[in-house]
């Protein structure tokens, strides 16, 4: 199975998964109303409707794996990752995962790459980093889900709340919860900004 990742992922008509049915010119089958369809038998007038289960077990075929480990970084937006098990959305699709709460950003990646989470919660980054080898060995890595985007924030502490310019940050040490991430670019951006 590829994927089409090099598409708009933000395109909801555009599945960024090439499987039976999905709609592209080298399949057969489609969406008819956005519903996932099954592809066309011979002689059939319309294609069938599928509910999202049914879709996703005849689109991917038989799991590979049903005992998971899953890490997360407790901050909000690991929110689905963690709910999604009370609220029986693994088991639904016959998942055992165990959800496993990470003390930091370095440590999924490193229990990552050693194999000890099938799936990890990480900053957006973090999958191309390893990919290419910047701060960790090399592993190819995928990045099936981004969870959100653009709500990253450079933030003072309140003692600082009149230095809105970033020119009166000169001598303020910053912390940034991963190298590679848009809290480190962006603060650099604006501290080398010239005067």
């Amino acid at each position: 199975m590829s994927n089409k990742s090099l598409g708009n992922p933000f395109d909801p008509d555009i599945s960024l998964k090439h499987v039976k049915g999905c709609g592209c010119p080298t399949c057969t089958g489609g969406a008819v109303d956005g519903e996932l369809t099954r592809p066309l038998e011979q002689g059939a007038a319309e294609p069938e409707a599928l509910s999202s289960s049914e879709a996703v077990k005849e689109g991917t075929g038989p799991l590979e794996k049903k005992k998971l480990n899953i890490g997360f970084v407790p901050i909000t937006c690991a929110t689905p990752i963690i709910m999604a098990h009370p609220m029986g959305f693994y088991s639904k699709y016959g998942l055992d995962v165990d959800v496993i709460k990470t003390a930091g950003w370095a440590v999924a990646r490193d229990k990552s790459l050693n194999k000890e989470y099938d799936a990890s919660h990480m900053l957006t980054p973090m999958p191309l980093a390893m990919s290419m080898g910047a701060g960790s060995s090399a592993e190819p890595y995928i990045m099936p889900a981004v969870e959100n985007i653009n709500g990253q924030a450079i933030v003072l502490h309140v003692d600082h709340k009149d230095k809105r310019d970033p020119k009166q940050w000169q001598g303020f040490k910053f912390g940034v919860p991963f190298e590679y991430f848009m809290h480190n670019l962006a603060g650099l951006i604006l501290l080398t900004l010239p005067n």
